[in-house]
């Protein structure tokens, strides 16, 4: 963006882009999709390779997409774009599974009562005993077509992704932009079959209904964003100018 246009959630999009391509990416290959669905029985919220961002050890992870953030954290201002990605990376994360659990009805590998169940109870731990256990039931047997049902839904999101990263502007960017995109992008391709899921997804994060608060400390010198990597000559410029003053 220009630096004039630049937003926090800019700063936030910029690293749940980057958690979003780790996901998508992972998922183009057998032996992570083989264990992720052998170790979850297609049970994708519970904590597993998918959705455990930067993984330090078996039991430890510096951020984890099947999050509860919301934007209410964020109404009396934001320190890390780390912190602030996550209600944005959750919303889509969330689209992601939901989109996975359609693909599995849509093939009668699931009930719509698991559906429902599932999608109702996902952040609920007191219900995760009996989800797991409708999933491990419906998973016996069907292995390959929960197989083909998961690589379905990580086409379909990170085709989506691809088309709504591409149309959306850099100036003034919003998180309620990203999604009102991203549902353009699914009616552009489906004729919106997935709308209603995109729309719910991100109304149970506040994006949209809660401001974000001001940026309330300079971002350190090692984050990303200030990073040789995308920087451009207008932002260094500017960045150049701003030090100097």
């Amino acid at each position: 963006p220009d630096p004039e246009g630049e937003t926090g959630e800019y700063n936030g999009f910029h690293e749940s882009a980057a958690d979003l391509v780790a996901i998508i990416s992972c998922l183009h290959f057998d032996s992570v999709v083989d264990e992720l669905l052998e170790n979850t029985e297609g049970n994708l919220y519970t904590l597993n390779r998918l959705n455990r961002i930067a993984e330090q050890s078996q039991n430890e992870q510096i951020r984890i997409a099947s999050n509860t953030v919301t934007m209410s954290q964020f109404i009396d201002g934001w320190r890390r774009e780390h912190v602030l990605s996550q209600p944005l990376t959750g919303a889509i994360f969330d689209t992601l599974i939901d989109i996975f659990h359609e693909q599995l009805l849509d093939r009668a590998l699931i009930s719509p009562e698991v559906e429902d169940l599932a999608d109702r109870y996902e952040y609920e731990p007191r219900y995760q005993a009996l989800v797991q256990e409708m999933f491990s039931d419906a998973y016996a047997g069907q292995v390959p077509a929960f197989k083909e049902a998961l690589i379905e839904a990580r086409d379909i999101v990170g085709h989506y992704l691809a088309e709504t990263w591409r149309r959306l502007p850099a100036d003034y960017l919003s998180y309620l932009q990203v999604g009102d995109t991203l549902c353009g992008v699914d009616q552009d391709l489906s004729g919106g079959e997935y709308s209603g899921i995109i729309i719910q997804n991100f109304e149970y994060r506040e994006i949209g209904r809660v401001p974000l608060g001001p940026q309330l400390v300079k971002l350190p010198l090692e984050n990303h964003m200030d990073s040789s990597r995308w920087m451009s000559p207008s932002r260094w410029e500017y960045d150049t100018q701003i030090q100097e003053s």
